[in-house]
């Protein structure tokens, strides 16, 4: 053989080496980087069980600390997660620090992570941290859990002979609440609590509903005629339409629906859960029936205009009605109910103060984000009034059984609140099993990742 040959075949040789060697120490970091995918992967639903577990962030984050310490005595290997690779069992060593967690935005704690990529003889090492972090159970916004027949933020002021049947509670010092002229709570008082009430999220309006065909209705003779569907309308403003059944086959966009004197409007949701997206709810003075096997919810983007005596869903079942009230652009908006006039729904105004008087008002829940609920006289039953932005006032014995939440409370002459439990699950939140928790949480808002870099 020349020594030409003996030259390129033992260049050829050193170059086979450099290529696996190359091979294996690139293979090593992606190796190590994989292991913490790996083991994030693996403690994600363990941390997510242990916040379950934790009635609030000082006992989720003592068991956190402890599953860590274990983690740290313990480090995992994964030596048949792999496949083999020219001969080589890869393998990850994950190393967890507890010691140098560091907690520099509250609520956040940090550990450190360190993971080994080995393959061969190549061995590299990454780093990087996970964050844990605590989300308030009864202020995610999408949960809510109420254990008193007042919860108020503030100052509760009862007086006048207001009766509170239940406990009463509040973020303030127990000299926030005044109790005089003949009033009295039965129940517990709780001061200097750490609540955080927060609406439910606000719903996306659709945009893409059809108005619905114009349409005519006539008498027997066909002489006398209406438009009860026009231009999108829906208009129970004639005697033709005195108790016109709307059989509902979809969902429709409708500018305004109007009914006056006294005139009964019927729904029929068939089997289906339908919408309608209206600009102005207008019952001037009328009545609108719910027939059928589904539930009707109203996107109100204008107004709510209710006259007379008139009713929506009137000693019906609540739980087949829900109305959003969507928020102005400047004045928040305002409903008001007074006399006879009467919702059988849950109600939910983005922005909206509520005055309720006399025996007027809604049999179901009430949340709204506006500052101000009146209530004078009437009676409310199973009903939680959900406002904790909102300066909750109750008078003219006004009698409400369930719970009120809001921002401050005042009550007097002859009112009262009855604690009561309310049947599950509640209108505007997520539906839940009966045995899950309250509270909907995703694993990426309690256990995060930070990048990975070489050690």
């Amino acid at each position: 053989m020349s020594i030409t040959a003996v030259s390129l075949f033992a260049l050829t040789a050193t170059n086979l080496k450099l290529n696996a060697g190359e091979r294996d120490y690139q293979s090593s970091y992606y190796i190590a980087d994989s292991g913490i995918t790996i083991f994030l992967n693996e403690i994600e639903p363990q941390i997510v069980n242990l916040y379950l577990d934790s009635a609030n962030e000082g006992e989720f984050l003592s068991k956190v600390e402890n599953f860590f310490q274990q983690e740290q005595n313990t480090p995992r290997t994964y030596d048949d997660t792999f496949q083999e690779s020219f001969g080589h069992t890869p393998k990850s060593t994950i190393n967890v620090k507890v010691e140098n967690k560091t907690n520099n935005i509250e609520g956040v704690h940090s550990y450190p992570i360190e993971s080994v990529g080995v393959i061969g003889d190549r061995k590299r090492t990454v780093e990087s941290s996970f964050n844990v972090q605590w989300i308030e159970k009864n202020s995610g916004g999408e949960s809510i859990s109420y254990d008193s027949a007042i919860f108020a933020n503030g100052l509760i002021e009862l007086s006048g002979g207001a009766t509170i049947n239940g406990d009463v509670g509040t973020n303030a010092p127990l000299s926030s609440i005044s109790i005089s002229g003949g009033a009295n709570i039965n129940g517990n008082t709780k001061a200097n609590l750490d609540k955080t009430y927060k609406l439910p999220s606000f719903p996306t309006f659709p945009i893409n509903l059809s108005p619905h065909p114009n349409k005519q209705i006539s008498d027997s003779g066909g002489h006398n005629i209406h438009e009860v569907f026009q231009d999108g309308n829906l208009r129970i403003n004639h005697y033709l339409a005195h108790n016109y059944i709307f059989e509902m086959t979809d969902s429709y966009y409708m500018p305004e629906i109007i009914i006056n004197s006294n005139r009964n409007l019927i729904i029929d949701t068939g089997n289906e859960d339908r919408v309608i997206l209206v600009d102005h709810l207008n019952v001037q003075n009328g009545h609108i029936e719910l027939r059928g096997n589904g539930s009707l919810t109203f996107y109100v983007t204008g107004n709510i205009s209710m006259g007379s005596g008139s009713t929506i869903n009137n000693n019906g079942n609540i739980n087949d009605l829900n109305i959003y009230l969507k928020r102005s652009d400047s004045i928040p908006k305002t409903l008001i109910l007074a006399g006879n006039q009467k919702i059988f729904g849950s109600f939910y105004g983005e922005d909206t103060n509520i005055t309720l008087t006399a025996s007027g008002g809604f049999q179901g829940h009430v949340f709204t984000g506006g500052s101000s609920v009146t209530i004078s006289g009437g009676s409310y039953n199973n009903s939680l009034f959900f406002a904790p932005n909102a300066e909750f006032s109750l008078e003219g014995g006004g009698e409400i059984s369930g719970a009120v939440i809001s921002d401050t409370f005042k009550a007097d002459g002859g009112t009262s609140v009855t604690y009561g439990e309310l049947e599950l699950p509640l209108p505007f939140f997520p539906d839940l099993e009966d045995d899950e928790e309250d509270t909907i949480v995703s694993p990426d808002t309690i256990i995060t990742k930070n990048p990975i870099r070489e050690k």
